[in-house]
Protein backbone atom coordinates (compact mmCIF):
# COMPACT_ATOMS: atom_id res chain seq x y z
CA UNK A 1 0.00 0.00 0.00
CA UNK A 2 1.21 3.30 -1.07
CA UNK A 3 2.43 5.77 1.47
CA UNK A 4 1.75 8.74 -0.39
CA UNK A 5 -0.33 11.65 1.02
CA UNK A 6 -2.69 13.33 -1.14
CA UNK A 7 -2.32 16.71 -1.02
CA UNK A 8 -5.53 17.23 0.89
CA UNK A 9 -4.21 14.65 3.94
CA UNK A 10 -1.05 16.70 3.52
CA UNK A 11 -3.41 19.92 4.49
CA UNK A 12 -6.15 18.35 7.39
CA UNK A 13 -2.86 16.78 9.02
CA UNK A 14 -0.88 20.12 9.82
CA UNK A 15 -4.24 21.63 10.15
CA UNK A 16 -5.13 19.23 13.09
CA UNK A 17 -1.55 20.45 14.22
CA UNK A 18 -2.27 23.71 14.80
CA UNK A 19 0.22 25.18 13.09
CA UNK A 20 -0.25 25.69 9.89
CA UNK A 21 -3.19 27.25 7.46
CA UNK A 22 -3.67 25.04 4.33
CA UNK A 23 -1.94 26.81 1.51
CA UNK A 24 -5.13 26.65 -0.53
CA UNK A 25 -8.67 27.87 0.05
CA UNK A 26 -11.19 27.57 -2.32
CA UNK A 27 -13.56 31.29 -2.02
CA UNK A 28 -16.45 29.20 -0.65
CA UNK A 29 -13.83 27.66 2.23
CA UNK A 30 -12.70 31.41 2.60
CA UNK A 31 -15.83 32.91 3.00
CA UNK A 32 -17.22 31.00 5.50
CA UNK A 33 -14.56 31.08 7.80
CA UNK A 34 -14.67 34.99 7.48
CA UNK A 35 -18.56 34.33 8.12
CA UNK A 36 -17.88 32.41 11.30
CA UNK A 37 -15.86 34.54 12.67
CA UNK A 38 -16.48 36.28 16.45
CA UNK A 39 -15.48 39.98 15.77
CA UNK A 40 -15.38 42.33 18.72
CA UNK A 41 -15.20 45.85 17.70
CA UNK A 42 -13.72 48.74 20.25
CA UNK A 43 -15.03 52.55 19.61
CA UNK A 44 -16.06 55.37 21.83
CA UNK A 45 -17.83 56.95 19.09
CA UNK A 46 -21.80 55.31 18.63
CA UNK A 47 -21.78 56.23 14.91
CA UNK A 48 -18.19 54.93 14.33
CA UNK A 49 -19.35 51.58 15.99
CA UNK A 50 -22.41 51.11 14.33
CA UNK A 51 -20.99 52.00 11.06
CA UNK A 52 -18.00 49.11 11.40
CA UNK A 53 -20.52 46.65 12.80
CA UNK A 54 -22.75 47.38 9.59
CA UNK A 55 -19.56 46.42 7.48
CA UNK A 56 -18.93 43.65 8.98
CA UNK A 57 -22.78 42.65 8.76
CA UNK A 58 -21.90 42.97 4.70
CA UNK A 59 -18.62 41.39 5.13
CA UNK A 60 -21.58 38.32 6.06
CA UNK A 61 -20.05 38.27 9.75
CA UNK A 62 -22.96 37.46 12.51
CA UNK A 63 -21.10 37.45 15.56
CA UNK A 64 -20.37 41.10 16.69
CA UNK A 65 -20.09 42.60 19.54
CA UNK A 66 -19.23 46.00 20.92
CA UNK A 67 -17.65 48.04 23.42
CA UNK A 68 -17.69 51.62 23.96
CA UNK A 69 -14.33 52.21 25.54
CA UNK A 70 -11.10 50.25 26.54
CA UNK A 71 -12.10 48.62 29.81
CA UNK A 72 -15.48 46.72 28.75
CA UNK A 73 -13.06 45.68 25.51
CA UNK A 74 -10.70 44.13 27.92
CA UNK A 75 -13.92 42.65 29.94
CA UNK A 76 -15.23 41.53 26.27
CA UNK A 77 -12.28 39.74 25.40
CA UNK A 78 -11.78 37.75 28.34
CA UNK A 79 -15.11 36.27 28.67
CA UNK A 80 -16.00 35.79 24.59
CA UNK A 81 -12.89 35.42 23.33
CA UNK A 82 -13.26 37.00 20.15
CA UNK A 83 -11.51 35.97 16.79
CA UNK A 84 -10.70 39.57 15.53
CA UNK A 85 -10.95 42.47 17.44
CA UNK A 86 -11.13 45.62 15.63
CA UNK A 87 -10.20 48.47 17.23
CA UNK A 88 -10.19 52.23 17.48
CA UNK A 89 -6.97 54.37 18.34
CA UNK A 90 -8.00 57.26 19.91
CA UNK A 91 -10.38 56.60 22.77
CA UNK A 92 -10.28 58.33 26.11
CA UNK A 93 -9.67 56.64 29.66
CA UNK A 94 -7.97 53.75 27.93
CA UNK A 95 -6.37 54.49 23.99
CA UNK A 96 -6.51 51.89 21.52
CA UNK A 97 -2.47 52.03 22.04
CA UNK A 98 -2.33 51.09 25.99
CA UNK A 99 -5.35 48.61 25.14
CA UNK A 100 -3.26 46.64 23.01
CA UNK A 101 -0.11 46.87 25.60
CA UNK A 102 -2.05 45.30 28.30
CA UNK A 103 -3.71 42.63 26.30
CA UNK A 104 -0.01 41.57 24.57
CA UNK A 105 1.16 40.42 27.96
CA UNK A 106 1.51 36.70 27.79
CA UNK A 107 1.27 35.22 31.15
CA UNK A 108 -0.71 38.08 32.35
CA UNK A 109 -3.33 38.59 29.93
CA UNK A 110 -5.54 35.27 28.83
CA UNK A 111 -5.47 35.75 25.17
CA UNK A 112 -2.29 37.68 24.10
CA UNK A 113 -2.23 36.63 20.65
CA UNK A 114 -6.06 37.40 19.71
CA UNK A 115 -5.88 39.43 15.91
CA UNK A 116 -5.82 43.18 16.05
CA UNK A 117 -6.91 45.55 13.33
CA UNK A 118 -6.64 49.21 14.58
CA UNK A 119 -8.32 51.93 12.90
CA UNK A 120 -7.09 55.52 13.15
CA UNK A 121 -8.14 58.40 11.46
CA UNK A 122 -4.35 59.42 11.08
CA UNK A 123 -2.15 57.85 8.50
CA UNK A 124 1.52 58.87 10.38
CA UNK A 125 4.31 56.94 9.50
CA UNK A 126 5.45 56.72 13.32
CA UNK A 127 1.95 55.81 13.88
CA UNK A 128 1.82 52.69 11.89
CA UNK A 129 5.04 52.02 12.90
CA UNK A 130 4.39 52.28 16.85
CA UNK A 131 1.25 50.04 15.41
CA UNK A 132 3.03 47.35 14.85
CA UNK A 133 5.68 47.51 17.36
CA UNK A 134 3.15 47.33 19.85
CA UNK A 135 1.88 43.99 18.08
CA UNK A 136 -0.85 45.26 16.11
CA UNK A 137 -1.80 42.97 13.19
CA UNK A 138 -3.68 45.27 10.40
CA UNK A 139 -3.64 48.87 10.44
CA UNK A 140 -6.46 50.44 8.71
CA UNK A 141 -7.27 54.38 7.88
CA UNK A 142 -10.54 56.06 8.58
CA UNK A 143 -12.90 56.27 6.72
CA UNK A 144 -13.01 52.13 6.50
CA UNK A 145 -14.47 50.99 3.23
CA UNK A 146 -16.10 47.08 3.42
CA UNK A 147 -13.58 46.05 0.98
CA UNK A 148 -10.12 47.39 3.05
CA UNK A 149 -11.82 45.89 6.20
CA UNK A 150 -12.80 42.26 4.60
CA UNK A 151 -9.26 42.00 2.73
CA UNK A 152 -7.51 42.86 6.14
CA UNK A 153 -9.81 39.58 7.65
CA UNK A 154 -8.99 37.61 5.03
CA UNK A 155 -5.20 38.15 5.55
CA UNK A 156 -5.53 37.04 9.68
CA UNK A 157 -7.55 34.35 8.74
CA UNK A 158 -5.22 32.77 6.49
CA UNK A 159 -2.41 33.76 8.96
CA UNK A 160 -4.02 31.87 11.83
CA UNK A 161 -4.50 27.85 12.49
CA UNK A 162 -7.80 26.10 11.97
CA UNK A 163 -9.96 24.55 14.58
CA UNK A 164 -11.71 22.49 11.90
CA UNK A 165 -14.16 20.62 14.59
CA UNK A 166 -14.96 24.03 16.29
CA UNK A 167 -15.45 25.18 13.04
CA UNK A 168 -13.23 28.65 14.39
CA UNK A 169 -9.95 30.08 14.45
CA UNK A 170 -7.53 28.98 16.92
CA UNK A 171 -4.48 31.50 17.17
CA UNK A 172 -1.34 29.96 18.98
CA UNK A 173 -1.80 30.25 22.62
CA UNK A 174 -5.36 30.71 22.34
CA UNK A 175 -6.29 27.30 22.85
CA UNK A 176 -4.33 27.35 26.08
CA UNK A 177 -5.83 30.73 27.03
CA UNK A 178 -9.44 29.45 26.13
CA UNK A 179 -8.82 26.25 28.91
CA UNK A 180 -7.48 28.34 31.25
CA UNK A 181 -10.90 30.77 31.10
CA UNK A 182 -13.26 27.75 30.54
CA UNK A 183 -14.33 27.22 33.74
CA UNK A 184 -14.93 31.07 34.71
CA UNK A 185 -16.88 31.46 31.49
CA UNK A 186 -18.92 29.27 32.47
CA UNK A 187 -19.84 30.54 35.75
CA UNK A 188 -22.84 33.49 36.00
CA UNK A 189 -20.32 35.47 38.13
CA UNK A 190 -17.05 36.42 36.48
CA UNK A 191 -14.71 38.99 39.03
CA UNK A 192 -12.62 40.90 36.56
CA UNK A 193 -8.95 40.60 38.94
CA UNK A 194 -9.36 36.85 39.32
CA UNK A 195 -11.00 35.87 36.22
CA UNK A 196 -8.74 33.98 33.60
CA UNK A 197 -5.56 35.05 35.99
CA UNK A 198 -5.70 38.38 35.57
CA UNK A 199 -4.29 40.22 37.74
CA UNK A 200 -5.46 43.58 38.70
CA UNK A 201 -1.76 44.91 39.57
CA UNK A 202 -0.77 44.62 35.70
CA UNK A 203 -2.58 47.65 34.79
CA UNK A 204 -1.85 51.05 35.51
CA UNK A 205 -2.58 52.71 39.04
CA UNK A 206 -5.13 54.75 37.76
CA UNK A 207 -6.99 51.50 36.38
CA UNK A 208 -7.04 49.37 39.47
CA UNK A 209 -9.76 50.69 41.02
CA UNK A 210 -12.16 50.96 37.78
CA UNK A 211 -12.44 46.66 37.95
CA UNK A 212 -15.57 45.43 39.04
CA UNK A 213 -17.32 42.25 38.93
CA UNK A 214 -18.31 41.28 35.74
CA UNK A 215 -22.23 39.35 35.20
CA UNK A 216 -22.11 36.99 32.62
CA UNK A 217 -25.88 34.97 31.17
CA UNK A 218 -26.03 31.85 30.43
Amino acid sequence: MSSKLSKKDIADRVASDGSVVPARLSKKELADRIQALCVLVVDDNQYMRKMVRNLLVNCGIKDIYVAGDGITALDTIRTVGPDVVVLDWEMPLLSGAELVRIVRSPGVFPMPDVPIIMLSGHGERWRVVEAVRLGVNEYLIKPVSAKALYDRLVSITLAAAPDRAAGRLLRPGAAQARRRCGRGCQSRHVARAAHCGLSRFCLPPWLRDKMKPVFVGR
